[in-house]
């Protein structure tokens, strides 16, 4: 996982999602969708004025699936955003980096 994206386990969600723009990567390990989709919140995390407002996190849901069970995601790879705790935004599986950061810019 690139240094842009923080990998979070289901204990710490709350605590990390509760203030500001956060996008959770709900992801599942050698998926090739999932792949892709970091690949596309990498890039769009580096992005300067992405970066100084939005804070990106990574969730295994083959090692932590309680957070995912209790918001209902089905697939992988499915992102949400959350804006100061609440969800504003889900997509679930790959899109590419510009389609992501036109979604992404509205919450910003």
């Amino acid at each position: 996982m690139p240094a842009t994206i923080e990998l979070i386990h289901d204990q710490d969600y709350a605590a990390a999602t509760k203030d500001g723009v956060v996008v959770v990567d709900f992801r599942m390990d050698f998926c090739p969708a999932c792949i892709r989709m970091d690949h596309t919140l990498s890039q769009v995390a580096q992005d300067p004025a992405v970066a100084a407002k939005v804070r990106f996190l990574s969730l295994s849901v083959n090692q932590d699936f309680h957070v995912a069970e209790a918001l209902g995601v089905q697939s992988a790879p499915s992102v949400i955003v959350k804006k100061d705790g609440h969800i504003v935004d889900a997509v679930v599986g790959y899109q590419p980096p510009e389609a992501f950061l036109a979604r992404l810019q509205h919450h910003l």
